[in-house]
């Protein structure tokens, strides 16, 4: 109902054991039951980091190939890597009931042709795009528990990322794009819960939901 939201994608990701080895081929199967309302795909190639980060690599860093699907008619889009599953919501939001019920119908159809053995992540991220009257954003910030008091005093541009908890974590992210003649404030806002959990579409929403509350919160 809000007339100018600010809200620019949103995003829920679910991550569990997968063979990358197997993965091209199950996700053909995947997009086998999706392409009627995802017909457009996009494939990419994932350059990972090293597997440790204090070993110089001498040879080629690894990969990993991403397959993006769009809707027909809305803007959705369902990312696949090796072991994770993300549906992004891009402007307008339709709201959480919507973006849930694509969520859960996407997830359904993972859970049946992929058979994960459990999720081990479920994240839900809302990135929100403030427009702002001048590049100063000075006066639109109150110091708090995520976001320091040294942000809240800097000038154009600044960027502050501060993250809590371990396996259930709260991160928050603000600040301004370099050179983005908007004059736009970013506030990205995710939750994310690690564990084992069951697959299931309802267990798997149940947990989204309380995510998606606690950002609301």
């Amino acid at each position: 109902s809000y007339p100018s939201p600010t809200i620019w994608e949103a995003l829920c990701e679910i991550r569990f054991p997968a063979d990358p080895a197997q993965f091209p081929s199950q996700f053909a199967r995947v997009w086998d039951r999706l392409r009627g309302e995802f017909p457009q795909i996009e494939t990419l190639v994932d350059v990972l980091p090293p597997p440790a980060m204090n070993i110089i690599s001498t040879g080629p860093l690894p990969t990993q190939p991403r397959f993006i699907l769009r809707h027909a008619s809305r803007q959705i889009l369902l990312q696949f890597v090796p072991g994770a599953f993300t549906l992004n919501t891009l402007a307008p939001y339709l709201g959480w009931q919507t973006m849930r019920e694509d969520i859960e119908t996407a997830w359904q159809s993972v859970q049946e042709v992929l058979a994960p053995s459990l999720v081990t992540t479920i994240n839900v991220r809302y990135i929100n795009r403030v427009p702002l009257p001048s590049a100063d954003a000075r006066g639109w910030l109150v110091a708090g528990d995520y976001i320091p008091a040294a942000v809240v005093n800097a000038g154009p541009p600044f960027q502050s990322r501060v993250q809590t908890g371990t396996g259930d974590t709260t991160t928050l992210s603000v600040g301004q794009l370099p050179n983005d003649p908007s004059l736009a404030m970013i506030v990205d806002i995710e939750r994310s819960l690690s564990g084992n959990f069951p697959v299931g579409t309802a267990q798997v929403m149940n947990h989204a939901d309380a995510l998606h509350e606690d950002i609301w919160d």
